[in-house]
């Protein structure tokens, strides 16, 4: 079964209006005098107890979806002023109301931060509360989230007898909302077990209801459609899923509800996943996280992140996927949120095997399968059914005769109490004789299975010292061809004395995701001609090292070789080498490079005059230069970014890259005349794709940009010494994900 977020299972019972909130979940401008209003109460002396006490309720009510933290706090100083005035005989209705509504609100946000135990403690004291004065409502709402915490801990049993009783008081009152909300609940409660028909029926009966009651509740309607979108998504009808999630959007943005929306978010974002939409899925799933961050909402954290983590995974990111995926494990280890528990363990467990790691990906595979076994025990799914043919049979049965019904339990329980009695004195003599048997074959099984474990972890030990030794003998040829690999790629990259003799303003940052590296840099230097470049090879580590060799050597010899001088020629040429190389192995191979390619053709010695042709394969050229010498051509582009005096030119490159590719054309070439400080930089996408920061995002190119502006007014080398920085301060403690190659020549 799959596992999708519902809403619209908890009572949220704020005794005041919310109102229409903004979309930075702020408060409006009825609400805002709400407040001030509450605050003056509270501030006057000497304001009567339960007044203050619903001051602070409303103010917690209000501040719902704006600021979530204050409204347990709200509540507990309600609570305070209501037990002072708490009497037994005559009970105080008011105080009571009060007290139960504080418990209540208190409740839900332990049940929103995952602390299930607690929830069910102040549920208990709001049921409580709400009985002592005849409140039907509050009693329901109490039980229906008392039945909520027990559904979070997978005791479906439990959860859905509670359910039935509640739909069973809510149609004796007619109570329409009351009994949308237990048709609702009762299709969760089936759903963890599986049963997606009856689940859904039970689902779209209730959104039915909703939509034709007189007084149409938006949040509730937006749960509704959200579930029954769900279960659709379940099922793999993801044009109908798609449709409910979509159409639930305007419901919750009419509320200003954050928290129905990070749902809704995460289950359109699965959708997309699922359907290979992984740009749009990637956008939602941080829309999600970003507003259960806000709402402090620990189970939809869980998913999201695992959700998350699970996208980065498909996509082969396993550093992205393993940042994420622990996030998750993080929380969930201290929650007893199980299903979550349960699908976190699974993936965190593919994780550590893709890395290798079998013997952490064991001890959480472990956790996955002892999550799995309380979810999946056949004890609940039999009581579940067993309650659900109890509830029909007692319903059909109460419509005929209710007395009947009543007097055939009589007899029922008569009857059963004399055959008990009988059976008991017939088999008291065999009970003692049949439990010193099992006792026996007990301690006897017990035995020989302990020798038998003895024996099983013996062999265990001998197996992992032998493939520890396998394994370390392994890492160490390993270890000897990565370090030959680096001295073959260190030998086709030029010296920085051979760069420094042609353009001695330059600086050359390169930072190798492993020992050796997929990005490479490159020069030759023919006649009057400099030509710098700055690739990057299919892979990164020893693939990408390979692919590095071919097409560095492709390069040489389209120049030197072949006589071409102008880059786009060059270009070509080296296309035709790297797909003739590979073409050798009898497959298609589709390995080549992402290039910025340069000549810098030099007057004279003795003049600062410098031309530039320029050709790329998907990588741009940025040049940075002085304002007052920007044509209005070079002004007018929407690529040229200014900065103080300074400004950003942005050459773009050819949309293919430098290798066998579907739909090849000749590489475009672009020709500018260069002025004195005018400074060129090639690089490769590994530092704009670097995960960090404090959300953990890509660093991304419009920040690179900027970057670059900042510390073109420096030296050469400092400018390399603060990108450096720049990128070490963002990645932090998280892993770099791709090689690193970024060239500054000033001219």
């Amino acid at each position: 079964m799959t596992y999708f977020f519902r809403l619209a299972i908890f009572v949220f019972v704020f005794h005041c209006g919310y109102g229409v909130f903004s979309q930075n979940g702020g408060l409006t401008e009825q609400q805002r005098a709400d407040v001030e209003i509450f605050n003056k109460i509270l501030s006057t002396p000497n304001t009567i107890d339960s007044v203050a006490a619903r001051a602070y309720l409303d103010l917690a009510g209000t501040y719902y979806y704006s600021n979530p933290d204050t409204v347990a706090p709200l509540s507990r100083q309600a609570l305070e002023l209501c037990k002072k005035n708490l009497k037994p005989i005559p009970v105080n209705k008011p105080y009571y109301a009060l007290a139960s509504e504080a418990n209540f609100n208190i409740g839900i946000m332990y049940s929103i931060g995952g602390d299930n135990k607690n929830a069910r403690e102040y549920f208990d004291e709001s049921y409580s509360f709400s009985e002592k004065i005849f409140d039907y409502t509050g009693m329901m709402n109490a039980l229906n989230s008392i039945a909520v915490a027990y559904s979070n801990e997978s005791n479906l049993p439990k959860a859905l007898e509670i359910f039935y009783n509640i739909l069973d008081l809510a149609e004796r009152t007619k109570d329409s909302s009351r009994i949308a909300l237990s048709l609702n609940n009762i299709g969760y409660a089936l759903d963890m077990q599986n049963d997606d028909s009856l689940a859904l029926t039970y689902y779209i009966q209730s959104l039915d209801i909703r939509k034709k009651v007189k007084e149409r509740d938006a949040y509730e309607i937006g749960g509704s459609l959200n579930n029954v979108g769900a279960m659709y998504l379940e099922m793999g009808e993801y044009a109908k899923a798609k449709a409910y999630f979509l159409e639930s959007i305007p419901y919750r943005e009419e509320l200003g509800d954050q928290f129905g929306l990070g749902y809704t978010f995460i289950n359109l974002a699965i959708v997309y996943h699922k359907q290979d939409s992984l740009d749009k899925a990637e956008e939602l799933y941080f829309k999600s996280i970003e507003l259960r961050e806000r709402m402090n909402d620990v189970q939809g954290l869980i998913t999201s992140y695992r959700s998350l983590a699970q996208l980065y995974f498909d996509r082969k990111n396993v550093s992205a996927a393993y940042l994420y995926a622990d996030k998750a494990w993080k929380l969930v280890s201290t929650s007893n949120y199980t299903v979550e528990k349960r699908d976190a363990a699974a993936l965190i467990s593919q994780i550590y095997a893709s890395k290798g790691n079998w013997f952490k990906a064991y001890q959480v595979l472990e956790e996955f399968i002892k999550m799995d076994e309380v979810i999946e025990n056949e004890a609940n799914k039999t009581a579940i059914l067993s309650e659900r043919m109890q509830y029909d049979y007692e319903k059909q049965h109460l419509a005929d005769s209710l007395a009947f019904v009543q007097n055939e339990k009589v007899i029922e329980v008569v009857h059963k109490a004399e055959l008990e009695k009988e059976a008991n004195q017939r088999y008291v003599l065999y009970a003692g004789i049949f439990i010193l048997m099992i006792f026996g074959i007990f301690v006897f099984r017990g035995y020989q299975q302990k020798k038998k474990d003895h024996r099983i972890i013996q062999l265990q030990k001998s197996e992992v010292e032998h493939q520890k030794e396998i394994i370390e003998e392994t890492h160490r040829e390993i270890t000897d061809s990565i370090a030959y690999a680096k001295r073959l790629q260190d030998a086709i990259l030029p010296s920085a004395d051979e760069v420094d003799s042609h353009l001695p303003d330059n600086f050359i940052l390169f930072k190798p995701k492993d020992v050796v590296s997929g990005d490479f840099y490159w020069f030759e230097h023919v006649q009057n001609t400099s030509y710098i470049a700055v690739a990057d090879c299919t892979g990164h580590g020893v693939p990408g090292a390979m692919v590095s060799v071919v097409c560095s050597n492709a390069l040489h010899r389209s120049l030197n070789e072949f006589g071409l001088k102008e880059p786009a020629e060059i270009l070509d040429k080296t296309r035709d080498l790297i797909i003739e190389t590979f073409a050798k192995s009898g497959t298609s191979v589709k390995d080549g490079m992402d290039i910025s390619l340069c000549s810098l053709v030099f007057a004279s010695a003795q003049t600062d005059a410098c031309s530039l042709q320029y050709a790329g394969a998907n990588n741009p050229l940025w040049i940075v230069r002085k304002k007052k010498y920007l044509t209005q051509e070079q002004i007018d582009n929407k690529n040229t970014l200014l900065h103080g005096e300074v400004a950003l030119i942005e050459i773009k490159g050819s949309k293919q890259p430098c290798g066998l590719y579907d739909g090849m054309k000749p590489f475009e070439r672009s020709d500018m005349q260069l002025v004195s400080g005018d400074i060129l930089y090639l690089f490769t996408d590994g530092l704009p794709d670097q995960f960090g920061g404090e959300k953990g995002k890509k660093f991304k190119y419009q920040p690179f940009k900027k970057l670059v502006l900042e510390a073109s007014n420096q030296e050469m080398e400092n400018q390399k010494n603060i990108i450096e920085a720049h990128f070490d301060n963002w990645k932090g403690n998280l892993e770099q994900i791709d090689d690193v190659c970024v060239v500054g020549v000033r001219v």
